[in-house]
């Protein structure tokens, strides 16, 4: 009991930074704490979960247990290159007040590790994170990290005030660049990660999945919509100690069947491509 309280009572301290820039998806009126709810002048309100997230929308519902594995996945070190590729950009930009938000947070381990690298080298003191995601199971195992507030929502709905985040992450996730543009300051920054044709190359020849994707659709999509400051690619090859998570983590092992995994992970296969395009852009007409 005392341990749900004090994870309350936090809850509601990074809430109350939040304040300000927190507005209802219903009415687009200003949020305010009161007691263990948000509420605006319309008298819409949401509740604060007992795991110390917030619920703004019906969400999607999915298996817990996908989550579960993408975090182990990412606790084996999977991602951390491309984490401390996006905590530099970050930094790079040297926002004196920044606002994170990590638009299709998942499980919240990537936006974790990088508020992880960026308070490392800075006051964290200055700095607020959030992460939002349609899925409430991900968002309540994403709650297991602290100072961060995280939200269940639409991208295409987002609470935030107009004009008030100065980098939106985008990672692995779908896109909604109008809300972006609104929420997005001035002087801000979407950083969108997209996996790039080679991603996971020896599970897609494996599985006879096809290996003509591109990523160019995905950045010119990107392009029109937003201001295109710099795009680059980060790539890694990452040892399989844990081949069996890496598959179930997928969507390309998702209808191949169970003797066909079992083949992959009785072949010796002991290493994959890790391998991302990263694209920064600015809101449309804001810099003009």
């Amino acid at each position: 009991m005392e341990a749900k309280l004090s994870k309350l009572i936090t809850s509601k301290n990074i809430i109350k930074q939040h304040m300000g820039t927190l507005i209802c998806p219903k009415c687009k009126e200003q949020l305010n704490l009161i007691e263990n709810s948000l509420l605006c002048e319309n008298k819409h309100s949401f509740d604060l979960s007992k795991k110390g997230y917030v619920n703004f929308a019906q969400g999607n519902s999915y298996d817990k247990d996908l989550f579960d594995v993408r975090r182990k996945v990412f606790e084996n070190g999977f991602f951390m290159p491309l984490s401390l590729s996006l905590a530099e950009i970050i930094k790079g930009f040297d926002f004196e007040n920044l606002q994170v938000l990590d638009a299709g947070c998942g499980e919240g381990s990537q936006l974790a590790a990088i508020k992880s690298i960026i308070d490392e080298a800075d006051h964290p003191d200055k700095f607020l994170f959030s992460g939002i995601d349609i899925t409430k199971e991900a968002v309540a195992l994403a709650t297991s990290y602290s100072n961060i507030l995280w939200l269940v929502g639409d991208l295409s709905n987002l609470p935030f005030c107009s004009s008030s985040v100065n980098v939106i992450l985008n990672i692995l996730s779908p896109a909604n660049y109008s809300e972006f543009n609104r929420v997005l300051k001035p002087d801000g920054i979407v950083i969108k990660v997209i996996p790039r044709e080679d991603y996971l190359k020896e599970l897609r020849v494996f599985f006879n999945k096809s290996v003509d994707y591109s990523d160019k659709e995905v950045t010119q999509h990107f392009s029109k919509n937003l201001k295109l400051l710099k795009e680059f690619d980060v790539g890694y090859k990452v040892h399989t100690g844990y081949l069996e998570q890496i598959v179930n983590m997928t969507p390309l092992s998702w209808k191949v069947s169970e003797e066909l995994k079992q083949n992959l992970l009785d072949s010796g296969l002991n290493e994959v491509t890790a391998s991302f395009h990263i694209i920064i852009g600015t809101g449309e007409n804001k810099n003009d």
